[in-house]
């Protein structure tokens, strides 16, 4: 959604969420992003996509291709190179 956009347009938007979600089915985070540079702060995106998962939480996320951001969310210290024990 724009942030230009009408407001009939962005209810028309609206409709087709559950037809996202089913394509989706197993997301388990909802966001509506209406400008890319406020609503997609890796930062604040990775507490959200932390927040959503269970108990085996990532060591981190790779939005880009190659280009991996570290989210220690135990403060173990680890990141792209951990290996289980």
């Amino acid at each position: 959604m724009p942030p230009g956009a009408s407001v009939m347009k962005k209810a028309k938007m609206g409709t087709h969420k559950g037809a996202v979600k089913e394509a989706l089915h197993s997301a388990h985070l909802d966001l509506t992003v209406e400008d890319k540079a406020e609503d997609l702060v890796e930062a604040e995106l990775c507490k959200k996509l932390q927040a959503a998962t269970g108990a085996h939480k990532p060591n981190g996320y790779e939005f880009e291709k190659d280009v991996f951001v570290a989210d220690d969310f135990y403060g173990l210290g680890i990141g792209k190179d951990c290996k289980s024990t």
